[in-house]
């Protein structure tokens, strides 16, 4: 997963400085605050006072995408019937359809896409509002663009699918629903990674299982040489390392030493009870 990537998309959707509606405010701060819900009579107001719909704040985010990413269609709706471009990006490079995916609100990005709104979109990170969807577990608008032609196993430059991304974040609905329409458990990302790895390092074990029962290879290996076990061992994700181990993933995987998952875990100050489940699957696997 691209560390850079995932800082973006954190950085986009933290809190606007939206100023609150009783302060003094310009006609641009007027305007992003009256796309909060419930506010749609001010925001109209504005909007044929003549308020400039394509005004940006300090991301370089419209009114359009705050409108979505707060998951209010009806805002969504009145900014594009005042013009709003509906595929303009941010600074990001994040259009209001990438900030509606990530928003949830099934509406608003049936709004967008009525009005053009590209689902193909790439951004700068990689990412796509279907792998935004993936990612902020969000089933609904995963199945909404599917019916626009995406392929819910499109790979990005990096290999990285909504999979790989949904897995890393712990979204066990979007999982489930990734996987109920064909996203392969085994897609392999730059330097290897599979979503098994993703979910085992960040330990969401209910997504490790998913996985597992959906087919993934259990001792797969990472350009490194890691396994998912592995990785779950050495980020001390103790339930993750107790599935793995119960699904049959080798819990031995030797180094060029000779020594033991286990060994090297305990002298690199792993806790103890996480040793002891590695050694209790060696004495199974024997």
């Amino acid at each position: 997963m691209r560390n850079l990537g995932a800082f973006l998309a954190i950085l986009i959707l933290l809190p606007s400085s939206r100023p609150s509606p009783s302060a003094a405010a310009g006609p641009e701060e007027a305007l992003f605050a009256a796309v909060a819900p419930g506010r749609a009579p001010r925001l109209e107001h504005l909007l044929e006072q003549g308020s400039d719909p394509e005004v940006r704040d300090a991301l370089g985010r419209t009114p359009l995408m705050r409108a979505a990413l707060e998951g209010n269609a009806e805002a969504v709706q009145l900014l594009l019937d005042h013009g709003a471009r509906v595929d303009g990006t941010s600074t990001l490079g994040w259009t209001a359809l990438d900030h509606g995916a990530a928003g949830g609100n099934g509406d608003a990005v049936e709004r967008l896409l009525e009005a053009g709104a590209d689902p193909a979109h790439r951004a700068p990170d990689g990412r796509t509002a279907f792998s935004i969807a993936a990612e902020h577990d969000r089933p609904e608008i995963l199945a909404a663009l599917a019916q626009r032609g995406i392929d819910p196993g499109e790979a990005d430059d990096a290999g990285q699918t909504a999979l790989h991304f949904a897995a890393f974040s712990g979204a066990e609905a979007a999982v489930d629903w990734l996987l109920a329409h064909g996203a392969r458990p085994d897609a392999s990302a730059e330097g290897g990674w599979t979503p098994l790895m993703h979910a085992a390092l960040a330990g969401h074990t209910a997504v490790v299982v998913r996985l597992i029962q959906a087919g993934a290879t259990l001792d797969r290996r990472d350009a490194a040489g890691r396994t998912a076990l592995a990785l779950a061992a050495r980020a001390e994700q103790e339930a993750s390392v107790r599935a793995l181990v119960a699904a049959g993933a080798d819990p031995v995987l030797p180094d060029a030493q000779g020594r033991t998952l286990a060994q090297r875990c305990r002298r690199e100050g792993v806790p103890e009870a996480i040793v002891e489940l590695l050694r209790e699957g060696e004495r199974r696997a024997r």
